[in-house]
């Protein structure tokens, strides 16, 4: 169990890195603060309580943020993240430097549904947004593009479908959420085919 609770945690973090997650400039240890989507909350607290990480997580639902606290996994990623205070996520072209689960987090907590794409907002300075874009698409196998603050998710359905069969249920649950009805319609025709 430690070990799935860390590599949960290293997901965590890394999915908070990729979206607006900062660190705090006024804590005395390394913490992560991390704005998120409130309605989110539920899935959030399930997460926290699943993989026992009471101590290391804290919600401040009003504040609409949630802080991860010092630990092994945010400070080694923080120093691979930050160069100068600036988010960089990488100065080498890296796919294994983030991962399926670290990306799904990231769009069920930070993403938002757009007509035709899922936005995801984030602080990562702009000239390493392409980088991890690429990264992205690579392991989601649709189409990711990047905008100043933002990185988006184009082919809403294939990237449901793609990522479907390898996600934990409580992951695809909320994941389609993001689907429009003609979505899961298109969806259900094709696996009823």
């Amino acid at each position: 169990m430690v070990s799935k609770r860390r590599g949960f945690l290293k997901n965590l973090v890394l999915a908070a890195l990729m979206s607006e997650g900062y660190i705090d400039p006024f804590a005395s240890k390394v913490e992560l603060r991390v704005p998120y989507d409130i309605r989110r909350t539920p899935y959030l607290l399930s997460l926290i309580r699943d993989y026992s990480l009471e101590e290391d997580i804290t919600i401040l639902a009003k504040k609409r943020v949630f802080i991860i606290h010092h630990c092994e996994e945010l400070v080694s990623m923080t120093k691979q993240w930050y160069k100068d205070e600036r988010k960089i996520f990488s100065f080498v072209l890296d796919y294994n430097l983030i991962n399926m689960e670290a990306i799904i987090l990231a769009n069920i907590l930070f993403g938002t549904r757009e007509e035709f794409y899922i936005s995801i907002p984030t602080t990562i300075d702009k000239a390493f947004l392409k980088s991890i874009s690429i990264c992205i698409s690579r392991h989601i196998d649709v189409p990711v593009i990047f905008k100043s603050n933002q990185i988006n998710i184009l082919n809403v359905q294939d990237y449901f479908k793609n990522v479907a069969g390898k996600l934990p249920a409580y992951h695809i649950a909320e994941l389609i959420t993001f689907l429009t009805e003609s979505e899961k319609k298109r969806i259900r025709e094709e696996i009823s085919i």
